[in-house]
């Protein structure tokens, strides 16, 4: 009785096994897939239901969760994500309903903190990169040298909802932690020290110095020494090292404490030096403008040895500065200009003279002559003049035309066709350009229609089909008007030409021709019918197997949008129909397939493509069990191992083993037409197909 008992238990699992999936099936509530915006979640486990994800920098939106059963039809709930960070779940259920599991997914996204110093060289920083939401972010800032730190700011205060800062310093210490929460982007402040240099003339009675005082750091003094009788300006000094040699001078504070031997003073003493062996020389700088009325020119005068020289020039109106010249040869095309006075030095010389020419030249401007319409008639003239010319323009009336008046923007500047003006005139009251560019100016001759005798075209336009498309431009038009036809053809319909009377006018959208075209006179009415005919849009559909070995696909053709459509596959031998696809996506196992185009014109992501392509797609049949055979050729010649049945995909090692007095040749196939191998022993992996093989033995002598 034991023994029949688990008989029928061992049956029982049996048909749970292999006659009756469907029993444990019920009772499954696994997920064979777990995704996320089409990405499948990592490391994901049919039994691992909770998972972490970090999403990248920037992401704003949750992503959408997608799963697919490891059992289908049961059902299953997903609830995304509603915020960042935030959690999505996937409720299944399974078919007999008394099994369930919940799988969360904890998404967080990266945080960003930026930082940028103020100025870039007042110090470094740290703590700046991408951190997981929630990370404890750590920020420090170490001022450089002659610099202060000033305090942490948001790099853009509109945003005061980080810590509602507004432009004041988020944090005040330059060692400061906080959560990353949202991406943030810090500015580090650093402020230059602060310096004082005061200006001592050495010998006193040499002269006098100028321009010391309290600087900020990278901020530059301007200096100025003036040497008494009998003394000549000998340099500027700190620390016993001369910085610069000019008596007046711009010089930087980075320059002037880089000599400096105390790195912890804010106060220092700078020496004006003056020498009665120093040159005791003057540059005479004297300015000519040309022309004198070109401009205005400021800066002549007696300049000492190590002084620096500034010239400058304002222009006119209607003159633009040239250049400084000296002796024909520019020297610059600055309309200020600074050189050192030493540069014109002269030895044992006591002045030095210098001549410059500050040039002006004439504004050259642009007249242009336009006519409005363009087919009203001709209007010449114009051309580039300077203030004070004379422009003369011609307006020529085309037939049909009459000339109405010179205008410049809204302005009639003058009624008779021929036209002469006075730039200087219009320059004075006119200064900016109405229109074009600066110094363009254009004048528009314009023409009026002669009033045409009583006369009309009546345009009426019919669209065929009357619903696949919509027409503009019918109406009632004068003799010798301009009529503008329009189509615009609905969706599945293309624009097929223009017609009357059965015969095209024209394939153009739009359709532009002129009303004389069709009126012999002006006087004359006449009624014109138009047609715009809107064909369908032929959609070419090829049906192609794959593999092309496969089997025989079929129908492709030209269809229009709603011609009915079927399809058929048939497989050749060994192959079986899997699916059908277009564009990449099933949509259909079922190797005949009845529909309509509309169907796939629907489906399609490519816009304005008339030729699709529908895939047929075909499987090997092969079986799931491989069976290798193997013989002694000839029988008494040896032993063969490893033949049998396998399952597909699986690999085997085969042997070949001679009897007493025969020797192994070959491996070949049944029949043995050709070699396999010619190892006595070896692996054949991942068998696809049924294979015979004889082993053959020879005799030995």
């Amino acid at each position: 009785m034991k023994r029949a008992y688990v008989y029928l238990v061992v049956a029982l699992l049996l048909v749970m096994i292999t006659g009756c999936p469907a029993f444990w099936k019920a009772a499954d509530a696994t997920l064979k897939e777990l995704l996320y915006n089409g990405v499948e979640v990592p490391e994901f486990s049919a039994k691992k239901t909770d998972y972490s994800i970090v999403l990248p920098a920037g992401t704003t939106e949750p992503p959408t969760v997608t799963a697919v059963p490891a059992v289908e039809g049961v059902n299953i709930v997903i609830a995304d994500a509603e915020t960042l960070p935030g959690t999505a779940t996937v409720l299944v259920t399974s078919l007999n309903g008394k099994e369930s599991l919940t799988y969360s997914i904890f998404f967080t996204v990266k945080v960003v903190i930026s930082i940028t110093a103020d100025p870039p060289n007042g110090g470094e920083f740290s703590g700046d990169g991408e951190y997981i939401y929630g990370d404890l972010v750590t920020i420090m800032a170490t001022p450089s040298i002659h610099n202060t730190f000033s305090g942490w700011y948001l790099d853009e205060p509109e945003e005061a909802s980080f810590e509602e800062s507004g432009d004041d310093p988020i944090y005040t210490e330059p060692v400061v932690s906080f959560q990353a929460l949202k991406d943030v982007s810090l500015m580090v402040g650093f402020n230059p020290m602060q310096y004082t240099f005061n200006l001592v003339p050495v010998p006193p009675e040499g002269g006098e110095v100028a321009g010391g005082g309290a600087v900020d750091y990278g901020d530059s003094l301007n200096l100025s020494a003036w040497s008494n009788e009998g003394y000549g300006f000998a340099g500027w000094w700190i620390d016993s090292y001369m910085f610069s040699d000019q008596a007046v001078d711009m010089v930087n504070t980075i320059e002037i404490l880089e000599h400096t031997e105390c790195i912890t003073c804010t106060e220092f003493t700078v020496e004006g030096r003056f020498d009665p062996s120093a040159p005791q020389w003057h540059l005479n700088v004297t300015i000519e403008a040309t022309p004198v009325y070109g401009g205005e020119t400021w800066g002549s005068g007696l300049y000492s040895y190590g002084s620096y020289v500034t010239v400058g020039a304002t222009p006119s109106d209607h003159f633009n500065f040239d250049g400084w010249y000296f002796d024909g040869v520019q020297l610059s095309e600055g309309a200020t200009y600074t050189f050192p006075a030493n540069y014109w030095y002269t030895e044992g010389a006591t002045y030095t003279p210098l001549p410059l020419q500050g040039v002006f030249e004439d504004i050259q401007y642009s007249f242009y002559a336009v006519a409005e319409p363009p087919e009203g008639g001709t209007a010449t003239g114009g051309g580039t003049a300077a203030y004070g010319d004379n422009v003369s323009f011609l307006a020529v009336p085309n037939e049909s035309y009459t000339f109405e008046g010179w205008y410049y923007g809204e302005e009639n500047m003058s009624g008779s066709p021929s036209f002469t003006l006075d730039t200087a005139s219009f320059l004075d009251t006119h200064t900016l350009p109405v229109t074009s560019t600066e110094n363009t100016f254009i004048f528009t001759a314009k023409f009026q229609p002669q009033t045409p005798p009583p006369g009309w075209l009546l345009i009426t336009i019919d669209a065929s089909p009357t619903d696949k498309g919509e027409v503009s431009g019918a109406g009632k038009y004068s003799y010798g008007e301009d009529v503008t036809l329009g189509a615009t053809p609905i969706e599945h319909f293309d624009f097929g030409g223009w017609y009357t009377d059965g015969e095209m006018l024209s394939e153009d959208l739009p359709y532009t021709f002129n009303t004389s075209e069709w009126l012999p006179t002006q006087g004359v009415t006449d009624t014109l019918p138009i047609v715009a005919w809107f064909p369908p849009v032929f959609y070419h559909f090829n049906v192609v197997a794959n593999p092309p070995e496969g089997g025989e696909v079929m129908e492709s053709g030209v269809f229009i949008y709603g011609d009915p459509m079927t399809l058929g596959a048939v497989p050749n031998d060994n192959y079986v129909f899997r699916n059908w696809t277009f564009e990449g996506a099933e949509f259909s196992d079922n190797p005949l397939w009845e529909g309509n185009s509309t169907f796939f014109l629907a489906r399609s992501t490519c816009i304005g493509c008339t030729e699709f392509t529908i895939v047929g797609n075909f499987d090997l049949d092969v079986p799931d069990t491989i069976t290798v055979n193997l013989r002694s050729e000839p029988p008494e010649g040896g032993q063969v191992s490893g033949g049998g049945q396998f399952p597909k995909g699986s690999s085997t090692v085969i042997s070949a083993m001679p009897n007493p007095g025969y020797g192994f040749s070959v491996w070949c196939y049944d029949p043995c037409g050709s070699v396999f191998s010619e190892s006595q022993t070896l692996t054949i992996s991942n068998l696809q197909e049924n294979i015979s093989l004889f082993a053959s033995f020879h005799p030995l002598n």
